[in-house]
């Protein structure tokens, strides 16, 4: 008897459980916070473009063009960058006659190196070099932080302030008030996003560059029970 009387008694309580339990009412607010930050990295891609008849003779001008180009880049950056490969492509240039096979032409070959520049002053000298020693296509300058941490967790802290006090808002507005937050969840990674800018080429004083803030977002959603 002993056995039975102690599994009825645990089957019934769920159920006892199940008439004292208080249906639980929530609110759900979200909110999103931009932090500003100065970014402390620059990186640009410059390339060397060569064209000719002959494939080997083309490759051979271009290599001797960009070792040129990135020894005087090395120097220009010293121990504030660094210099790395970035593409490379030899593409045949052909010509187009009606009733007729495309005929080879000649070449065009790209080589391209991404420029990484931790001391920001030396952006513009960066590109005024390459310019000068035979870099003939600088793409965009991008801004961005190497560090995004300490203000990721600045702006997942803005948002959770902010996301609490829209839920507040939300239950005084419905004449409830918050009793507590069950659940937070922030959105997906929001990845630093490099800020690009137009090198400006001044004849007098060479190429000047102004850094922007770089934004790095977050977003929270919270739960919270409501009481009336």
């Amino acid at each position: 008897m002993d056995r039975v009387l102690c599994s009825l008694l645990i089957a019934s309580a769920p159920a006892f459980c199940q008439t004292t339990q208080q249906p639980l009412h929530t609110v759900q607010a979200s909110a999103e916070a931009t932090v500003m930050v100065k970014p402390d990295k620059a990186e640009v891609t410059i390339g060397v473009t060569s064209e000719g008849k002959d494939a080997q003779a083309t490759a051979a001008q271009n290599a001797t063009q960009t070792k040129t180009l990135i020894d005087a880049l090395k120097g220009a950056l010293g121990a504030g960058g660094q210099v790395k490969t970035s593409g490379y492509s030899l593409t045949p240039q052909f010509q187009r006659v009606k009733n007729s096979p495309p005929k080879i032409t000649g070449y065009r070959l790209s080589n391209n190196v991404l420029v990484t520049i931790y001391d920001l002053s030396l952006v513009g000298k960066v590109i005024d070099t390459a310019i000068n020693t035979g870099g003939n296509d600088v793409g965009q300058v991008s801004f961005s932080i190497r560090n995004e941490q300490p203000a990721r967790l600045e702006a997942l802290a803005e948002a959770s302030r902010k996301a609490q006090a829209n839920a507040e808002a939300i239950a005084k507005a419905l004449g409830l008030h918050v009793s507590g937050v069950i659940e937070a969840q922030t959105g997906g990674p929001q990845m630093v996003r490099p800020f690009p800018v137009l090198a400006q080429t001044v004849e007098v004083s060479g190429t000047t560059i102004e850094a922007h803030d770089v934004p790095i977002s977050a977003s929270v959603t919270v739960t919270c029970a409501v009481q009336y």
